[in-house]
């Protein structure tokens, strides 16, 4: 099939087309979390892998610092609160939502903020949405 313009054939959940760039996974759920950040592995990416609103802003801290930054964030709305989202600026998110999380709206408003995924997550999904965050104008 294709899905915004990327042709999706059964062989691109192995591509190797997010090489070189670094990808922060931040999501409660340990099996939501390990599919997200094993699709963006298989694709190329180098992936961080936190539970939480207080890992994400240390791991991006960390990145930042070393000159490393976050290339894409992939977050479960549940997981950040936009409020302390200061130092992801710059970094594009895709946003992880499908119970109308209270910070979905705020996190949707977010200005790096590229989409926002439904639920239930699937490797397609995730490997369209990573790959056409990559291409998108806003970033990466």
């Amino acid at each position: 099939g294709e899905w915004a313009g990327i042709r999706l054939g059964l062989t691109d959940t192995g591509s190797r087309a997010l090489i070189g760039l670094r990808v922060l996974v931040a999501m409660p759920d340990a099996d939501e979390r390990g599919l997200a950040a094993l699709v963006a592995e298989q694709a190329g990416a180098a992936v961080v892998r936190v539970q939480g609103a207080r890992e994400a802003l240390a791991a991006s801290r960390r990145a930042a610092s070393s000159r490393a930054p976050f290339d894409l964030a992939l977050v479960a709305a549940e997981a950040v609160d936009p409020t302390l989202l200061d130092d992801l600026a710059g970094v594009p998110l895709l946003v992880v939502d499908g119970e109308d999380s209270p910070y979905r709206f705020a996190l949707d408003r977010w200005p790096d903020c590229l989409g926002v995924l439904g639920r239930p997550l699937g490797r397609r999904q995730l490997l369209a949405a990573t790959l056409r965050a990559k291409t998108s104008p806003f970033g990466i």
